[in-house]
This record gives C-alpha cells, structure tokens and sequence, in this order.
C-alpha cells in the first residue's frame, strides 16, 4: 500500500461542515413546495422513476414542479444516488452530494426514496493515482474508471472504509427518511458484472471484454491453480498441457487456450465475482444494522440475459466466450442469492419478456418466487418509448413494478413540458399500480 495515501486514516469528521451548509441552504427551500408537501403513500411503492444527473442538478423550483408532474403520472418513488467520487474529491476531504437539497425535496413531497450508494463503482480519480495497482485491467488492456479491481489486495478493506463514510453522511443528511431501498454496488452502474462497453463511455468501441488481466488477477489465478492441482504435472494431464513450471502459466488472450484450461479461468473469474457479491451484501447489511433501518431492502440488479448453457459449452471449447460470458451475466446465482439474503431484485431490461419469463420459471422451480423482482427499461429510448409494452410484461409475468428509466424520456427539452410518451407512461403506470392480472 502506498505509505502517502493511508485507507484508513480517521477523517470522518472534516467534511461535514460543508454538509451542514448543504442543509442549512435548504431552510428556505421547504416554503416553496409548502402548499403541496405530501405524506408517503399508503400503497405499494410499484411505480419509480429514475432521475438522471442534469435533472437532479436543477433550481427548486423546477424540481418541485417536476414533482407535481411526477404524482399525475402515479410515480410514488424516486431512484436516486450519492457516489463517493463526487462525496471524496480530493483525499480526506469529504464534501456534500450536489443533488441532495433535490433529494430533500423529494422526501418533503412525500416521495419513497431507492438509493444507489456508489462505492466500488465510484472512484476518484486521485485513488488511481495513488493505487494505480486497482485498476482492472481487460484482455484489450483497457481500464475501467468505473470500477476496481476485484483482485486488489486492499478492496475489502477500501470498500468498508467508503461505505462507513456514505452512510453516516446519509445520517447526518436525514436521507433515511422515506427511504425503502438501497442498491449494494457490485461494480459499473452498481451491476454485479464486469465492465459492459456501454460503461466505458460513447467513444468506446471495441466491445465486451474480459477484465482478468492485472497483475494481481493473473497472481491470484496462479495461486488458485496452484491450491486446486497439487503439481504442475496434476496440473498438465488435466489441462491436457505441457507447461515445464508453474512459472509458465497465465491467463492468456482469448482463443489461445481451450478446454479444461479455460473453463477453470472461467469459473474462477466467475467466481471470484459471486465472492465479492455475497461480501458486499454483508457489508451493507452490517450499515443497515449499524443504523437500525429494518424497514430498508437491498436491492440486487439482475443483468438483461444469462449465460445459457451453450453459451458457457461454446466458451470452453473455443476458450473465448460471447458478450454475457465475458461480463459473467450469473442471473441464477443472483435469485437464489436473493432468497438466501432476503434481498429484493431488479431486472434491467424489462421489454425482454422471454428473459422475464426465463427468469420467473426459474424462481418458480426453484422455489424462490417469493422475492418481489422489479422491472427495469434498458436505459435506451426503444425499450422507454414503449411504456405500455412495459406494463404488459410486468403484469403478464408478475414483477412487483416498473423503475422507468430515465425520467427525460417523457418530458421536451426544458425538463418540465410533458411530451407524447408522458400519457402512455401514465397509463402504463396506472395498470402497474392496479393490475388486473393477479
């Protein structure tokens, strides 16, 4: 670890003065959604929406008349975020959330709060530059800004330390109120996945790839080869190799090795993911407790396809794999992990109803349909411009609701003007709020 950047030096109490301005600036915000403050609903929270950046970034007033549109559509609850590059700029200066006087708001007008709270998925940039080390690194050599890497000795240790942060500034901002859910962060857009192209900026073009290849990912495989085969030559007959030491073997590029081989890389790298998926969910779970928020869910999110059996067959035998292996796309561990933490789920591209209906069949059989699943548009404007197909697959299939994303997609360019989807997603709403399909 880099002696000049300690983890774990106590600063928890630097940044919060500028926190305590975030909130006094707010005594004179309250007034002006004082005629139409609400009270949570009553009902089932089934119709979220999802608030982009630049629409949180706005004047209160704007916020509150988006509001006021926000209840005619039947939206009852808001899915936000704070993230710790914003929160952490620079080392051990702690700032405010720039959206918080816009969550405030919310949660004065009586909206249910889903909170994405960005760690993994979330660093400064001065965190790379001190450990250049936590970069995960792909088969392309790209990095990843959004994410670290999962074989970085210190992860565990760095994660703890942003989440304590996160949640006591979330204390310390009252933006536990009215909050019903909270997002574990499992890496890129909190997914629990590997970098997917569409994370790695518009300019990206190279497609998915497989992120394995840091130095501390190639020694952690090394080392669990070396624990799995009791010798190199254990090692060779099952690989089918000829490798002369341990020295020689290392994740090579894809296509290079297949077989038994690739499929330990491959299980191993999917693994290595399930880990930090069930550690990350005690960790927020530990805060959850720490905070005594019992009526607060965690909310896992469910990728837009799995990795089929073929799909995994072709990969070992081509030692390669296709777009939903090289993220690991490990939907049924993700079920049956939720049933086992009581977690609730969030599938991500909700126009996909084979998926859905994959998805539900497997719970079924599995005995596991007694975890709520929403459902989730694909942020792209196919999949949002199409509000009652949404609402057909949520009710046909049975998703608890509809997390619309993303809120600009119903409104023109000022933010505020409701376009023609606003109506159908308000339909759309209304049929997910009230369905008549049990």
């Amino acid at each position: 670890m880099n002696a000049k950047a300690p983890l774990y030096r106590n600063t928890r109490r630097k940044g919060w003065i500028l926190s305590a301005i975030w909130l006094s600036s707010l005594t004179g915000l309250s007034s002006l959604c004082a005629q139409t403050q609400g009270k949570p609903s009553v009902e089932p929270s089934r119709c979220c929406i999802s608030e982009s950046h630049g629409y949180q970034n706005v004047k209160p007033e704007v916020a509150c008349k988006r509001f006021d549109l926000y209840r005619e559509l039947g939206v009852n609850m808001i899915r936000t975020e704070i993230g710790w590059r914003e929160m952490e700029p620079s080392e051990e200066k702690w700032g405010g959330a720039s959206r918080l006087a816009y969550i405030k708001l919310a949660q004065e007008k009586g909206f249910k709060l889903k909170m994405n709270v960005g760690t993994i998925s979330s660093p400064p940039a001065w965190f790379f530059a001190a450990h250049p080390d936590a970069r995960i690194v792909s088969h392309y050599g790209d990095v990843s800004t959004n994410t670290i890497s999962l074989w970085y000795p210190d992860l565990h240790q760095v994660v703890e330390r942003v989440t304590d942060q996160m949640f006591q500034y979330m204390a310390e901002a009252g933006l536990f109120k009215n909050l019903e859910f909270i997002d574990p962060d499992f890496g890129p857009a909190s997914e629990p996945l590997y970098p997917a192209a569409w994370t790695m900026g518009a300019n990206y073009t190279k497609g998915e790839a497989f992120w394995c290849y840091d130095k501390n990912a190639q020694a952690d495989f090394l080392r669990k080869m070396k624990a799995k085969y009791t010798s190199i030559a254990v090692a060779n007959a099952h690989w089918k190799s000829q490798f002369k030491t341990w020295d020689e073997v290392s994740i090579p590029q894809p296509g290079v090795r297949h077989g038994a081989f690739w499929e330990d890389v491959l299980t191993w790298y999917r693994d290595t993911k399930r880990e930090f998926v069930l550690w990350q969910i005690a960790n927020y779970k530990a805060h959850l407790a720490k905070y005594n928020l019992k009526n607060v869910h965690l909310l896992l999110y469910v990728p837009g396809r799995h990795v089929t059996e073929q799909e995994w067959h072709e990969a070992v035998t081509g030692g390669s794999g296709a777009k939903s292996v090289r993220i690991m796309c490990d939907s049924e561990f993700l079920l049956e992990t939720a049933q086992k933490e009581q977690c609730w789920l969030q599938y991500t591209s909700s126009a996909s109803e084979n998926e859905v209906a994959y998805l539900m069949s497997y719970m079924k059989q599995h005995g596991l349909r007694s975890i709520p699943m929403w459902g989730e548009n694909a942020g792209d404007p196919v999949q949002a411009g199409n509000p009652g197909h949404l609402a057909d697959v949520i009710v046909n299939q049975g998703l608890y609701g509809l997390d619309y994303t993303h809120s600009y997609y119903v409104f023109d360019k000022d933010g505020l003007t409701p376009n023609a989807l606003f109506p159908k997603l308000k339909e759309a709403y209304s049929r997910i709020q009230h369905p008549s399909v049990p």
